[in-house]
């Protein structure tokens, strides 16, 4: 829903993982294309393209929150635990030195949405911070109303030492 928006604002390039149900890849797929948007298959032909993208001052979508595969990501505190993190959008926005936005969709009084905008923190610049940086804004943005984050996400189950992140909780 937040890229359909965003997609109606302006052009964008994005990442997306294959659906694998045909007729449903197809449909996810159109949606994204909409409106002359970019949209590049999770590989690294994909990776390639959007950092092209990127240097050329077109708006690039990603999700820094998803699920990386196993040992494209790495363990980074996120509310002070260790979270298996993405690192492609840190990196890239490290290493092109362009501005970064955060943004998500939020509920607020009277069941309605919002949309909420950050920018990024001025650490994703510094070459020990930048990927601890994006796990930092994703939690500002989740403290605007934290029961809207969809906190079942596997990478909170992928603890390094084994110890589950729910328990006690």
């Amino acid at each position: 829903m937040l890229l359909k928006w965003i997609n109606s604002k302006t052009n964008t390039t994005t990442l997306y993982k294959k659906v694998k149900i045909k007729f449903l890849d197809k449909f996810v797929r159109k949606q994204r294309e909409e409106n002359n948007n970019e949209v590049y298959e999770t590989n690294i032909s994909g990776v390639r393209k959007i950092f092209k993208a990127l240097k050329e001052n077109k708006v690039v979508c990603l999700a820094p929150d998803q699920v990386p595969q196993r040992g494209m990501g790495e363990y980074i505190k996120f509310f002070n635990h260790d979270a298996y993190t993405t690192t492609l959008a840190a990196s890239m926005v490290y290493k092109t030195r362009k501005p970064a936005v955060f943004i998500c969709i939020n509920s607020f009084e009277n069941n309605k949405l919002g949309i909420s905008i950050r920018p990024s923190k001025n650490n994703i610049y510094d070459d020990s911070e930048h990927k601890l940086s994006i796990n930092q804004s994703i939690e500002d943005l989740i403290k605007i109303n934290p029961k809207d984050y969809s906190w079942e996400y596997k990478r909170f189950r992928r603890s390094p030492s084994g110890i589950d992140p729910y328990e006690n909780t």
